[in-house]
């Protein structure tokens, strides 16, 4: 009567979102986590499926939706490849070793037959082999796609990827990297023999210093790519200006002019620059790897970050944009993409390509418009004189899209540059309940339209530190 009641599936699914441990009990214990895990996955399958159209309709979501759906495809490629070409040869084999073929006598006593007849159990059992493979390989990857578009939607239970999600990833990077290490040592070999042979072009640029064994992203002006510095024996990222647009000098000089900016900033909250080079197949500037993606991979439509959150990670690239000015440098297209994110969560500034510089050349045309047209000062819409207030404008519209889960100007096109010349954008209180009347009111000051009423970065990285502290004391008290 007073012995310890039996855990069932219920007890551990409650203990579990409530995140207490369930010290092991035996067969019991390991039955109730399966239970409960079904039964989670089944609550997590009945909110994600009714949202797919959201999440496939909206560009933002859709993105992000695919982004973590990749250890979902690396799965579906294994369970596809395994039991197309790998699983029926094992399953004919264990069938011929569980249920070997019959010796089957016929004949009289003098003409007798030996013959082998196959057993009436192998094709049942090689069958349901197939069977339970296929069953359980498609609710595998049924199980991560479910996990994947809990994430998407921004759901706590599913805030993080699991060790085997994690492990589906970083197998399929290293795979991806070992091919891409056999091709680039093909052509290597090619390329020795053509030069060898006098026939092709024996210039020496970045290809003899580092490796690429990846791309990491490309744009309209350029491709990143994952690449090892040979000499030192570590990871960058190699920025790439192509061979075709090394005829345009103003491009090349703005590539010049992000090399530079970059090296005189030192700063934890700037991504460094190690090298530049410049050769007759492009330009390659040696940048720090960082693996945490970007700043606007985190944002949701829809989904405010926590406020703790945007006053820790907005207070971080105050200090790093007022660093970058101290040292007379504007970046000018300041935005979530431009903001990588290490994997301990710390902000770091990138694409300086538009960057002023108190000293060296004027790439600017009077009146010509720089920036994103989402994050953009007024001044920029106008093509007037930007000064480190533009940054200030910027941060404000990113702070805004942390807090409120949307942009404070949604037009598109010419009206997009009428809102932030002449509209006043949304409360962010009146969009986000949490958001404390502080930080409302110091993200409306930094939207301001007129650059002198905009508060300083120091000013802005003190009232976050104000607020984050505040947080942490309520969070401890």
């Amino acid at each position: 009567m007073g012995g310890r009641r039996k855990m069932t599936t219920r007890d551990y699914t409650s203990a579990r979102r409530s995140k207490n441990a369930i010290p092991s009990r035996g067969a019991a214990a390991r039955v109730c986590r399966v239970r409960a895990s079904l039964v989670s996955d089944l609550g997590c399958a009945r909110r994600v499926l009714p949202a797919l159209p959201t999440l496939l309709r909206e560009g933002r979501s859709r993105a992000r939706f695919l982004h973590e759906l990749r250890a979902t495809f690396v799965a579906l490629a294994i369970v596809l490849v395994v039991g197309l070409w790998v699983m029926p040869p094992i399953v004919d084999w264990l069938a011929d070793a569980f249920f070997p073929p019959e010796e089957v006598v016929r004949g009289k006593l003098f003409s007798k037959k030996t013959r082998l007849v196959a057993n009436p159990s192998r094709d049942p059992f090689a069958t349901a082999c197939a069977t339970l493979y296929w069953l359980a390989g498609w609710f595998g990857v049924f199980r991560l796609f479910v996990r994947a578009g809990a994430r998407a939607l921004g759901e706590p239970a599913a805030a993080r990827a699991s060790a085997v999600e994690a492990t589906l990833i970083s197998g399929a990077r290293t795979m991806a990297a070992s091919a891409r290490t056999l091709v680039e040592a093909s052509k290597g070999a090619v390329t020795g023999a053509i030069r060898g042979a006098g026939l092709g072009d024996s210039s020496i640029d970045a290809g003899s210093r580092y490796a690429i064994r990846g791309e990491l992203g490309r744009g309209g002006m350029g491709i990143v790519h994952l690449a090892e510095d040979t000499v030192l024996g570590r990871e960058v990222a190699l920025k790439e200006l192509p061979a075709h647009f090394l005829g345009s000098e103003e491009l090349s000089e703005r590539f010049r002019v992000e090399a530079r900016a970059l090296a005189r900033l030192s700063h934890p909250g700037i991504v460094q620059v190690y090298d530049l080079v410049e050769g007759p197949s492009g330009s390659f500037m040696a940048m720090e790897l960082v693996r945490g993606g970007s700043l606007d991979d985190r944002l949701v439509e829809g989904r405010p970050m926590p406020v703790a959150e945007v006053a820790r990670i907005g207070r971080a690239m105050a200090l790093a944009l007022a660093h970058a000015h101290a040292e007379g440098v504007i970046h000018r297209d300041f935005k979530p993409q431009n903001v990588l994110m290490t994997e301990q969560g710390e902000p770091k500034i990138t694409d300086f390509g538009l960057a002023k510089m108190q000293e060296g050349p004027k790439l600017t045309r009077a009146g010509a418009m720089m920036g994103s047209p989402a994050y953009m000062s007024p001044e920029q819409a106008t093509g007037g004189a930007t000064d480190g207030k533009t940054d200030v404008y910027s941060l404000g519209v990113t702070l805004f899209q942390m807090a409120a889960g949307r942009l404070p100007f949604e037009e598109e096109g010419p009206a997009l540059f009428m809102a932030h010349l002449q509209n006043e954008p949304p409360r962010l209180e009146a969009l986000n309940a949490e958001v404390p009347a502080e930080l409302a009111d110091l993200v409306a000051r930094m939207l301001a339209k007129e650059p002198a009423t905009r508060p300083s970065l120091d000013e802005v990285a003190d009232v976050l530190g104000r607020l984050l502290g505040a947080g942490d004391e309520a969070a401890h008290g």
